[in-house]
């Protein structure tokens, strides 16, 4: 009797796929700097720089494969005059924001240049306007991205010698301009712009403030321009009492104060932040880990991976 030979396909096991899960996430592109004037020579009242942006805000759910690493980006933030950087995860980039408007006296091209440096950059969130050339001028603020970001405000100058800045857009609203339209006297309700406000996480926290205004020729500290909630610097206030301008907070995304003639003393927007969130137990790794009641966050503050 003939035995036929057994035959058989070898499998190599695995184990189950590692498992999906769905997370919540932030991701917030680096707030844009103030703006000053290159000059370095205060001639007038024109002089003066508008709050930056805040960066980008996104947030939502997305998805997570167990096992698999996904790149995160954090954004720098915008030196005086400059945007911020963008952040990114999960295939969403969130902005960097602009930086507030320039003084008068920059660049030396011609009026359509000006133009374009006195009003402030584009980004997540726009920078605030500096003021126009002149007596009774208004400079409007650059635009944000929506829905990252909004528009920041403008800029005046009244009487040639009070200056009002305006100030960066933040996360969920538009930056301040004057309050009022100038009169041909000076009123104490003119005021330097407030940045707008940044967002709440479920975290708890806000993000993605617009920087402040400047404000010149008067010692009422109440004229500065503030920072909007979420990390905005406050802008500088110029008279016979003076507060310099602030920075955007670390890791807020939010805009720095805008402030004078002086690179030094302008302030730099705030560096962004990614978080991924989910209920616990912990599931992932990267970042600085916390929970709060159920919820476990990876805090993102430089890039690196998260691995699901």
């Amino acid at each position: 009797m003939r035995v036929q030979p057994f035959s058989y396909l070898e499998q190599v096991q695995t184990g189950p796929p590692a498992a999906s899960y769905d997370v919540s996430y932030l991701i917030v592109g680096g707030g844009g700097g103030a703006g000053y004037d290159t000059s370095a020579v205060r001639t007038n009242a024109t002089c003066w720089g508008g709050g930056g942006g805040a960066g980008g805000l996104q947030s939502g759910s997305f998805t997570v494969d167990g096992g698999t690493n996904y790149s995160v980006i954090i954004g720098a933030g915008g030196s005086v005059a400059s945007n911020g950087s963008d952040s990114s995860v999960f295939g969403l980039t969130s902005l960097g924001g602009g930086f507030g408007g320039f003084g008068t006296n920059f660049p030396n091209g011609g009026a359509a240049q000006k133009t374009q440096f006195m009003s402030g950059s584009t980004g997540g969130s726009g920078g605030g306007g500096s003021p126009g050339t002149g007596s009774l001028q208004r400079q409007e603020g650059a635009p944000g991205t929506i829905p990252q970001g909004n528009s920041g405000s403008w800029g005046m100058v009244y009487q040639g010698r009070f200056a009002s800045c305006g100030g960066g857009g933040g996360a969920s609203e538009v930056g301040e301009g004057n309050p009022n339209i100038p009169r041909p006297i000076f009123n104490t309700n003119e005021k330097g712009g407030d940045g707008g406000a940044g967002s709440e996480w479920i975290d708890g926290n806000f993000y993605a403030g617009g920087g402040g205004g400047g404000f010149s020729g008067q010692s009422n500290t109440a004229l500065r321009g503030l920072g909007g909630i979420g990390g905005g610097g406050s802008g500088r206030l110029d008279g016979s009492s003076t507060l310099f301008a602030q920075p955007g907070a670390p890791n807020t995304g939010g805009g720095g104060g805008g402030s004078m003639n002086i690179a030094a003393i302008a302030a730099a927007g705030g560096s962004g932040v990614v978080i991924i969130g989910y209920e616990g137990p912990q599931k992932g790794t990267g970042g600085t880990v916390t929970t709060s009641g159920t919820f476990v966050y990876h805090t993102f503050t430089a890039s690196n991976t998260y691995t699901g």
